[in-house]
């Protein structure tokens, strides 16, 4: 396991203390410096040097995402009723679908020209390190005098210290024999193949694999880096989805958010990162989190992570816990599942021992993974492999298979997530009554591409939005004699916006991390299953303490109509979830 850092920083802790304005030296009227600065940001402005250049990642007030999506729609020539009703009828075509997401995407790039533009002002422009075309941010190089100069801007949200680390998951004569527990080479049946999706890859270095076509952004930035570690992801990807279109970016000499966003730029529908990013601790919400939920939100782009391996850096020996990025809501995080050797035999699966895990039970913290796929001695060109970046290309192209034979769910994170849930392998003991205590390290279970290409083929999912606490939608299913066992799951996606309202600016989840947002007032949604006839529910499990998705498991007792009800808990915005049953 190698830990790659950009600019010479080292990732740190998250740091929970706050120092007080007269621990710099500064005065400065009027400006609640601590209340706009990270704990780690605070602490290095105290101890660096006058003249010391220190990266930071500035967040500024967003765009009006009404104003994108009425432009957008108005470009497109639908009314957003029309649009949802055709897209929940599922009859809307993938080229206005495709359209659509590209007029979304080219309406924000120039949004933000405009107002990143006039943010960038404050910054000379040999601090300027990056400015986002997706995201209200700016990262820079400046000294201490010079930050507090920019916070003092009342568009400033937050400032935070930029450090980036990728860390790699590592420790094929034929991928897809060694894919074999996913049922992937079951798929056949269906003549599902990836093909009119776009899947965009981000890895330490980019490939040079002659497996498979792709498009490398080196070619158009004038490097050209290759590791096996992104040949392997790729070749992983591509048994899964053979048909699909390959982007591949690299963070060497960029800052991550351009390699990610130049792959937003290419339209790719699903971006999967090969390594896990982390500048922010972990088992933690913080800048990486939050601007990935921004992403994968805003811009519709389905977004998958691998959990990491257990890191033993400075004599650690037992798990560090998942990666900032992996922490993510709107990230679908994968963990490995050792298959002891018998692929087609789910009996004696487990967790992979380094497969890292975040078991929080705390209400503010996500637990992840949220599902788990076969990483371990996975066969490619290069040798035997095993690690989450192994398990996570399953899953990317695994929704690429679902988008495919669905269309709509390009658009909607929140139902593809619910699906992938839903449809895990239940011959797995990893897809166990998902109870608090076995969820926390192994997510949903093991992942059925077959079951997931089921559900999606037969419609066997909903997706809609709540707005009032308390209030509920209704749901029905029909289960029959071979319905031995239910699965139905909730995923709804946090709506992240960039905002001085700390009600709405979604920064930390209950950590103290950020003192203008000691929490986030996110909706919480569950759900009730009721069997035919019956004003009671059937006993359920609670999962995921905190985070967006909710489970039920049971064994049907009789045949009949059961009825799903999606219920709001808490006061935010209007949620958008989705929801699958298997």
């Amino acid at each position: 396991m190698k830990l790659w850092i950009k600019k010479g920083v080292s990732a740190l802790l998250i740091l929970s203390m706050f120092l007080t304005l007269q621990f710099f030296g500064f005065s400065v009227d009027n400006v609640p410096l601590e209340e706009k600065c990270s704990g780690r940001l605070l602490e290095k402005l105290a101890e660096a040097g006058d003249d010391e250049l220190i990266p930071v990642v500035m967040w500024f007030e967003d765009i009006d995402y009404s104003e994108r999506d009425e432009t957008a729609f108005e470009e497109i020539g639908y009314e957003p009723e029309t649009w949802d009703e055709l897209l929940d009828n599922d009859l809307m075509d993938e080229k206005t679908i495709d359209q659509f997401i590209e007029i979304k995407r080219a309406v924000a790039r120039e949004m933000y020209s405009e107002k990143n533009g006039e943010y960038s002002t404050l910054f000379d422009e040999n601090e300027i390190m990056y400015i986002s075309s997706y995201s209200p941010i700016i990262v820079g190089e400046m000294n201490k005098e010079r930050i507090v100069e920019v916070v003092e801007n009342d568009e400033l949200v937050i400032a935070d210290l930029y450090l980036q680390a990728m860390i790699e998951c590592q420790s094929i004569t034929n991928v897809l024999q060694s894919i074999k527990a996913t049922n992937v080479h079951t798929l056949t049946q269906y003549g599902y193949t990836g093909v009119g999706i776009k899947i965009g890859l981000f890895d330490l270095n980019e490939p040079e694999t002659t497996v498979c076509s792709y498009t490398c952004m080196g070619a158009s930035h004038g490097f050209d880096v290759y590791t096996e570690h992104a040949d392997e992801v790729l070749q992983i990807m591509h048994a899964v989805a053979p048909d699909a279109t390959y982007y591949c970016a690299t963070f060497q000499g960029l800052t991550c958010f351009e390699a990610i966003e130049w792959l937003l730029n290419q339209g790719c529908n699903i971006i999967n990162s090969g390594c896990y990013v982390g500048f922010d601790g972990f088992n933690t919400y913080g800048t990486a989190s939050r601007w990935l939920d921004h992403i994968a939100y805003q811009h519709d782009v389905h977004f998958v992570m691998p959990a990491g391996n257990v890191l033993y850096e400075e004599g650690a020996t037992s798990n560090t816990g998942i990666a900032s990025g992996g922490m993510a809501y709107n990230v679908i995080t994968v963990g490995n599942v050792n298959t002891n050797g018998t692929p087609t035999l789910y009996s004696d699966d487990f967790r992979h021992s380094a497969s890292s895990y975040n078991a929080s039970s705390s209400q503010y913290t996500c637990r992840k993974p949220d599902i788990c796929a076969s990483g371990t001695s996975i066969v490619t060109e290069h040798g035997t492999v095993t690690g989450t970046s192994f398990a996570a290309p399953q899953v990317a192209g695994t929704l690429a298979l679902m988008c495919q034979a669905k269309t709509a769910l390009k658009t909607r994170q929140d139902a593809a997530k619910a699906i992938l849930l839903a449809s895990v392998n239940f011959d797995s003991p990893l897809a166990a009554v998902p109870t608090d205590t076995n969820y926390a390290k192994t997510g949903a279970g093991f992942l059925d591409c077959i079951g997931a290409a089921w559900v999606t083929k037969n419609i066997r999912y909903k997706y809609g939005y709540i707005s009032n606490n308390g209030t509920y939608k209704s749901y029905t299913f029909n289960v029959t004699s071979s319905d031995t066992r239910i699965r139905v799951a909730l995923a709804y996606i946090v709506n992240n916006r960039i905002t001085n309202n700390p009600h709405t600016s979604y920064w930390n989840v209950g950590n103290n991390y950020y003192s203008n947002a000691t929490t986030v007032n996110m909706s919480r949604l569950h759900i009730e299953v009721y069997a035919p006839g019956s004003s009671t529910p059937l006993s359920t499990h609670v999962v995921h303490a905190g985070t967006n998705v909710d489970i039920w498991d049971f064994i049907p007792s009789v045949t009949g109509t059961y009825t799903v009800r999606v219920y709001r808990d808490s006061s935010a915005e209007t949620t958008y979830y989705g929801l699958a049953w298997r």
